[in-house]
């Protein structure tokens, strides 16, 4: 089970995911950032997720790669994206 959770400030929305990250879930967490403005813009809390299959982890990935700010992995979620993710925090 994921829940996603959305908030909009003045500039930008934050995105928090809690629980875990599978492939059934991919074209929601989608909507959900396009509706948060999509990269440079957008972030998405990790806080709470506990687990993300290998869609769920190249979803992340692409976030990522368009600008999609990635904050609060805990060590395991972190240990599957820190080959390629640049903002962990």
């Amino acid at each position: 089970m994921l829940r996603i959770s959305f908030s909009a400030d003045d500039s930008s929305g934050t995105i928090r995911l809690d629980g875990k990250l599978l492939k059934p879930w991919i074209g929601e967490v989608r909507s959900t950032v396009a509706l948060a403005g999509g990269g440079g813009t957008a972030r998405i809390d990790l806080r709470g997720l506990t687990f993300a299959d290998p869609d769920g982890i190249d979803l992340l990935r692409e976030l990522d790669a368009t600008g999609v700010r990635l904050e609060g992995a805990s060590p395991f979620i972190a240990e599957l994206l820190a080959n390629s993710v640049r903002h962990i925090r």
